[in-house]
């Protein structure tokens, strides 16, 4: 069995303890569904600078992994991941929807009143940053 593909994943909260949240686009793998956003680490990159790197990109917003929050093992019916998540601070830029249909910052009501529906791997992190208190 091959190893998981390893992924990396922002969580952003801002000044109000909102969480901030990228929508996939209709036609990608787990499409038109919210994820805290990120991507596919490169061969020999670190997983701090590959989510640097993927908000670059996917979003273009400068921003810092500050430390890990957190990580989730998740099997797809198509692929398995490992998916690490950091807590990240913005540095600069507004985002942009270069590589997703939409973005926002969400309060915890909205999320837990299911007005966002996640992709199933974020749904962990997401629940234990709700449980944890981190945002309101």
């Amino acid at each position: 069995m091959p190893l998981p593909i390893l992924v990396t994943a922002a969580v952003i909260i801002n000044e109000k303890k909102e969480l901030f949240l990228a929508r996939r686009k209709k036609g990608d793998d787990q499409g038109d569904l919210w994820e805290l956003p990120g991507g596919k680490i490169e061969h020999h990159e670190r997983p701090d600078k590959c989510l640097e790197r993927e908000i670059s990109e996917e979003l273009d917003m400068k921003i810092h992994a500050v430390k890990p929050f957190n990580f989730v093992y998740w099997e797809y019916s198509n692929k398995r991941i490992l998916l690490m998540a950091y807590f990240c601070k913005i540095l600069s830029g507004a985002p942009k929807t270069i590589d997703c249909s939409d973005f926002g910052f969400f309060d915890a009501r909205s999320i837990r009143e299911n007005q966002i529906k996640l992709a199933p791997a974020d749904i962990p992190l997401v629940d234990e940053i709700l449980e944890r208190g981190l945002i309101l």
